[in-house]
């Protein structure tokens, strides 16, 4: 899960990111732009955060002098959880100074079909203690785990927040992505053959036992070996094997020129085609 850099949420209206008018602003009082996630609407502001904090409720409820940092994240591998909180700030109260906000909550699959809907559910209801402009936030929330069976993919999670007292609505939205991690293939490795034509005369030549010798040699220590010196000593042998059959030894040379760095490969890849002269050959030509 890649974590964004923490976001720091001060309780303190006058150093708090709270909303004066409708307008977002930052710890020095400058206007924030608003975004999806954060919104004002007529004075009132609601905030949208996505964290794969579990500890977040204690973070929250830490003190004024110490203000809550939230960790934020965009993904999530299954069996992780994200929890989407929402915020809000400056509520109208009524004239017996309660405050009401309500939110609608719905949680979209990446095809656009809906995983979870709940409209009127509490954000807040009663008397603010502090000042209306701090940041506070809904009772209410939306978590998410991710579930082998979920569909992998960007999931969007749309929360309206309403001031029942105001008679106004902020829409708020964010979304995160399911990641499903590939799982490794358990099967055993399968050598790469090379091609070598007439397999069934060459297979049964000495030069090529002598090869297969030579090879279990050089890698009798493991495959860290000095390949130009093993590609060196193979060219020797398919020399050999040219001058023993009455083939050109440059054209045998350019024909086979690849072999010794595949065989390389063949062997790091699964060090068992060197267990006997069978196996080796059918790495380099094939089963019979």
């Amino acid at each position: 899960m890649r974590t964004a850099a923490l976001l720091a949420l001060l309780l303190i209206s006058s150093a708090a990111a709270a909303a004066d008018e409708g307008i977002w602003k930052d710890e020095n009082g400058n206007p924030v732009p608003e975004t999806d996630s954060q919104k004002s609407v007529a004075g009132f502001g609601g905030l949208l955060i996505v964290t794969p904090d579990k500890d977040w409720q204690a973070k929250w409820a830490s003190s004024a002098a110490t203000p809550p940092n939230f960790t934020t994240a965009d993904t999530v591998k299954v069996g992780g959880e994200l929890t989407v909180l929402a915020f809000f700030t400056n509520p109208q109260p009524d004239a017996s100074g309660m405050a009401s906000v309500s939110m609608d909550i719905d949680v979209s699959r990446p095809d656009g079909s809906s995983s979870s809907h709940a409209a009127g559910t509490p954000c807040f209801k009663g008397k603010i203690e502090g000042p209306a402009t701090n940041l506070y936030l809904c009772v209410s929330n939306a978590s998410f785990l991710g579930e082998p069976a979920d569909p992998a993919g960007t999931w969007s999670v749309k929360i309206t927040l309403k001031d029942e007292v105001r008679n106004v609505s902020v829409p708020l939205a964010t979304k995160f992505k399911l990641v499903k991690e590939q799982k490794a293939s358990t099967a055993a490795p399968q050598p790469t053959t090379v091609d070598i034509q007439g397999a069934g005369e060459w297979k049964r030549a000495p030069q090529m036992h002598a090869y297969y010798d030579e090879t279990v040699a050089t890698f009798k220590n493991g495959t860290d070996i000095d390949v130009d010196a093993y590609e060196a000593r193979s060219f020797a042998i398919f020399r050999e094997f040219a001058r023993a059959h009455g083939m050109n030894e440059a054209g045998m040379i350019d024909h086979l020129k690849l072999i010794p760095r595949q065989v390389v490969g063949i062997v790091k890849e699964n060090p068992n085609v060197l267990k006997d002269y069978d196996a080796f050959w059918a790495a380099l030509a094939g089963p019979d």
